[in-house]
């Protein structure tokens, strides 16, 4: 198991050809307890250093003189023979990311600094790299045990016994690593939230009560902190609903969807900042789902039905079903926002994935991984259909009970009427 203490011993460079960058990054690393960090400013250095040091995460800077951020990542590639690069980039340029994730580093961080997101993602990494080549250890000790039992044929049912116990052994170890590892995730997460919470009370108490004594250099820093801390609480709340998704085990049920929705439209949050119309056609039917998981689901897709609009545009929101085979539901949710390019559709679905600038559109980018993640665990399928400035429609595929019904509804006297539903309308 990775303690703690192997993560903070775990070998770091940095690099960046900035001087107050690298004595900022150093100071920070240094602070939080990582006790092997190095440094440099010359990028051509590195892949020496690597092969001498073997260093377990390099800080990098993409933007360099003499030798950029992509060239040095084409010669780790040749020291690094299994393909992993334990490269966590430093850029300040959008455009930048992807490209560099395409090149094999693993995460990125961007400029200007936040210290917290630096140090989340070297512990992250940290531990992921180390988990990285222990498992690799374990691996290449299973393939020196079965070429030993090649070469030992007088033994051969006696070992194959033995690699079976083996293997089973350390299957269930990793499983309980893996366990202890998402375990320790939420855990980390959920108490993450408490000091978040602190930071944004007690820069507001300062805003708030001694706004007279700080000039607007002062009052601006203390209202980035809020803001700051605002982002990184809404990143650790969509963790943990991640994480929760991951660890539900509750059985499958009949759910109401009819009812389940409405209730979720007419219980919105308040507070939002334009008109939103979202209308429900017809009479949804009875799945087989579990309702926490359709909770999530419904909220968070109307939520991006109605964060997603061009700027002064009132947000539509359609909801309806539709029979698809025997047993089958499609649930459709179709909104009048921005749209979705083609080639984008399947990037949506994936952890951390944004389509638009944060600064245009404020989110995490985990909204709907979670929703996918959710659908899946309830045996269903989720897909997209839209382009570019015509909205877009949003299903979910899931398992039936009985028929749908948007025609008629029975009333007390037996007889039957038309269904009517009025329009919710949040403001």
């Amino acid at each position: 198991m990775i303690s703690s203490e192997d993560i903070h011993n775990g070998k770091v460079l940095i690099v960046d050809d900035m001087p107050a960058n690298v004595r900022l990054l150093e100071r920070v690393l240094s602070g939080a307890g990582f006790t092997s960090v190095t440094t440099t400013m010359d990028p051509r250095e590195v892949c020496d250093l690597h092969l001498k040091n073997r260093y377990h995460l390099i800080l990098l800077d993409l933007e360099m003189p003499y030798m950029g951020g992509f060239q040095v990542m084409e010669g780790l590639k040749q020291i690094e023979k299994d393909s992993y690069l334990p490269v966590l980039v430093i850029t300040a340029q959008p455009e930048h990311k992807l490209g560099a994730l395409k090149s094999g580093a693993k995460d990125f961080i961007s400029k200007p600094f936040d210290i917290a997101e630096v140090l989340t993602r070297v512990y992250n990494m940290l531990e992921v790299r180390l988990l990285h080549l222990e498992t690799r250890k374990l691996y290449e000790e299973v393939v020196i045990e079965r070429l030993a039992l090649v070469t030992a044929k007088d033994e051969i049912v006696h070992y194959a016994l033995r690699l079976e116990d083996l293997v089973e052994e350390r299957t269930a170890s990793l499983r309980e690593r893996v366990s202890e590892l998402e375990g320790f995730s939420y855990t980390a997460s959920h108490d993450m939230r408490a000091p978040l919470r602190a930071m944004q009370c007690y820069a507001q108490f300062l805003v708030d009560d001694y706004s007279s004594k700080l000039d607007e250099k002062a009052i601006g820093y203390l209202q980035q902190i809020m803001r700051s801390s605002v982002r990184l609480d809404s990143l650790v709340r969509d963790v943990l609903s991640y994480a929760k998704v991951l660890h539900d085990n509750l059985p499958m049920e009949q759910v109401d969807l009819d009812r389940l929705v409405r209730d979720i439209v007419e219980t919105y949050p308040h507070g939002q900042q334009i008109k939103t119309q979202i209308h429900i056609q017809g009479a949804l039917p009875v799945v087989m789902g579990k309702v926490a998981l359709l909770t999530q689901c419904i909220s968070n897709l109307l939520s991006n039905g109605i964060k997603f609009v061009a700027g002064g545009v009132e947000p539509k929101i359609e909801i309806w079903a539709e029979k698809r085979e025997p047993g089958a539901i499609r649930i459709w949710f179709s909104d009048n926002g921005i749209g979705i390019a083609i080639e984008d559709q399947e990037r949506v679905f994936q952890m951390f994935e944004r389509i638009y600038p944060a600064s245009e559109y404020e989110g995490t980018g985990i909204g709907l991984t979670i929703v996918k993640k959710a659908v899946e665990r309830m045996g269903g399928k989720l897909g997209c259909e839209s382009e570019l400035g015509h909205g877009a429609r949003f299903w979910i595929d899931l398992m039936s009970i009985g028929e749908i019904d948007k025609t008629v509804v029975k009333v007390d006297d037996g007889t039957t009427e038309p269904i009517t539903h009025p329009e919710l309308t949040l403001v």
